[in-house]
């Protein structure tokens, strides 16, 4: 699933954070399973990480406007 920039300014920091928290959980399930060879598609680490990096990059902007 892809998360669009549009769709994270709506929600609010509370409703960031726990995506954030869920996101970083996926992300991290996604490394053992490629480890031990259950997953094949790396790629999906990689998107794993840009949502991530695209929640933490709301939540900055959130606190600026503040």
């Amino acid at each position: 699933m892809n998360i669009l920039m549009k769709e994270l300014k709506e929600k609010t920091e509370a409703e960031l954070s726990t995506l954030l928290a869920e996101k970083r959980e996926v992300t991290r399930a996604l490394r053992f399973k490629v480890a031990h060879g259950e997953h094949a598609h790396v790629r999906d680490i990689r998107q794993a990480r840009l949502e991530v990096a695209r929640i933490l990059t709301a939540l900055t902007q959130k606190g600026k406007k503040a």
